[in-house]
């Protein structure tokens, strides 16, 4: 086993249990005991005498507890709540460390997933100056919004384990008899419906963005992928496209399969050379539990030339 007391971190990452704050949980914040595990975090950023460090958590997280207060660390003015006031106070401790907090979209860097995080970053105080924390220096490229078709793969096209059931299948194109619905690049097919077991599920146009992957719904995400003769006829829509009236093909003759754990992984960020878990449903929840890779680069690149 390595010695690691005597190594110096150039860069600690962590995302810590998002359960506490995250809408599809029960809000306990702080009072439950995973919401308390930036602790150990902390520990680790002292024990390693980290250059700097990325941590990341939902939304939620921010506005949890009530009680709301103007933010300290946020890099735009913005109230938050009680659990955000209670860990900024713990960073504020951090005194050999410029910290600050943002929020990111996973799609504004090109990744065809709606998926908001909030990115906590700090860096030691004699490596650089809190101005250098500002989201704009992080996020410096402009990056181009993608629909899914820019990640699909096309080995999957006849990939029968990835078809939609019968039940499935009947239930998307059953109300399939408006436009999709669009909604933050997103441009959802039919409407949200009641699977045998009490599941709710919906799909996305191929040519939209999807919603954020979680450990149940990246295996379950279905994508409707358009029939040739609607491409001809310039009946898909742009990514921008917030109005489309499809073609009358659209109702029948498209393709229902689910995202495969190779492209659940790319909108994740992670890149081809990539190898997921063998098992796929493990792999599946690895991509859904996953911080977006590509966000995270991105931060990264820029804390590491700080430090250089």
């Amino acid at each position: 086993m390595p010695d690691y007391r005597n190594v110096e971190a150039d860069v600690v990452t962590a995302g810590f249990p998002c359960q506490p704050f995250s809408n599809s949980g029960r809000k306990l914040g702080l009072k439950d005991p995973r919401g308390r595990f930036y602790e150990r975090i902390e520990q680790i950023i002292k024990h390693f005498n980290a250059k700097s460090f990325i941590l990341e958590n939902v939304p939620g997280m921010t506005k949890n507890g009530g009680n709301h207060r103007m933010s300290q660390l946020a890099d735009e003015p913005q109230m938050i709540g009680r659990t955000m006031q209670v860990l900024e106070g713990k960073l504020a401790k951090l005194s050999d460390y410029h910290v600050r907090w943002f929020e990111v979209d996973s799609s504004q860097l090109g990744s065809p997933q709606v998926r908001r995080r909030v990115y906590i970053v700090g860096v030691r105080t004699d490596l650089a100056n809190s101005h250098d924390l500002r989201y704009d220096e992080f996020f410096q490229h402009d990056f181009v919004p993608k629909p899914f078709t820019a990640i699909a793969d096309p080995e999957c096209i006849d990939n029968t384990t990835l078809q939609l059931s019968g039940t499935q299948a009947r239930n998307v194109r059953r109300f399939m008899t408006e436009a999709p619905s669009y909604k933050d690049g997103m441009r959802r097919v039919g409407q949200a419906y009641l699977c045998e077991g009490g599941n709710v599920g919906q799909a996305y146009h191929a040519y939209g963005m999807v919603p954020t992957l979680t450990k149940i719904w990246a295996r379950f995400l279905p994508i409707y992928f358009p029939h040739q003769k609607e491409i001809e006829l310039k009946r898909v829509p742009s990514i921008h496209e917030r109005d489309f009236t499809p073609h009358f093909r659209y109702y029948g003759l498209g393709d229902l399969r689910r995202a495969s754990v190779r492209e659940a992984m790319k909108l994740q960020g992670f890149p081809a050379s990539f190898i997921p878990h063998e098992n796929d449903r493990l792999a599946y929840e690895h991509a859904g539990n996953a911080v977006n890779a590509k966000v995270v680069r991105e931060i990264a690149q820029h804390l590491l030339s700080l430090i250089k």
